[in-house]
């Protein structure tokens, strides 16, 4: 796995290919893969949806992947700092969930510090040829990871809440396996552009 960070006007720096020029990717990725794209605006702390493992309207239940694991294959995302810019943007996965809280463990976290101004931040995460394997046993420790950056008991993302997702005027209640964006935006503000390439497997 490689994880590159990019502060460049050139977001495709770095981007591996094959001899033939194409996009390394194994045929799994080739065949079963499925992107999703989302906008935010962040000022304050704010958990959304950016891939739900159940919802019958993301791309991958679409085609009929009915697997229990989300594999992400490659992360992309910028994010366009405002004046005085403090806090970080988390991606994670929901390891619990009931109808007063959650736990999530974090994938990615990217420390957003005071004093970042009018700057692009790009962070690249490519897996292949393997995957982030989000799954995680019924204790909720991830079976293919380790992370320290965790929540447990977060009352903002239960079954009994609407979070908001990529597809546009939509929200979904959140649910086990799901993968969420925190923004812990504590002054100024950012707009984030994250891309991600994904399927779902047992």
């Amino acid at each position: 796995m490689t994880i590159q960070l990019m502060n460049s006007a050139n977001p495709l720096a770095g981007v591996i290919v094959t001899a033939a020029g194409e996009l390394y990717a194994t045929e799994t990725e080739r065949e079963n893969n499925v992107f999703v794209q989302y906008t935010a605006t962040y000022n304050a702390t704010v958990y959304d949806i950016f891939l739900s493992r159940n919802d019958a309207r993301f791309p991958h239940k679409i085609q009929g992947q009915t697997g229990t694991r989300m594999d992400i294959c490659s992360l992309y995302f910028t994010i366009d700092c405002s004046t005085a810019l403090a806090g970080m943007v988390q991606f994670g996965v929901i390891t619990r969930i009931d109808a007063v809280n959650s736990d999530i463990k974090y994938i990615v976290t990217l420390p957003l510090l005071t004093g970042a101004s009018k700057a692009v931040v790009v962070v690249s995460l490519i897996g292949s040829p393997s995957q982030v394997k989000a799954d995680f046993s019924e204790g909720g420790t991830l079976l293919h990871g380790l992370t320290n950056s965790t929540e447990e008991a977060v009352a903002a993302v239960n079954t009994g809440v609407l979070l908001v997702c990529p597809i546009k005027g939509v929200t979904i209640a959140p649910a086990l396996g799901d993968i969420v964006i925190k923004a812990a935006i504590t002054a100024g503000s950012c707009v984030m552009n994250a891309f991600a390439f994904y399927h779902c497997t047992n």
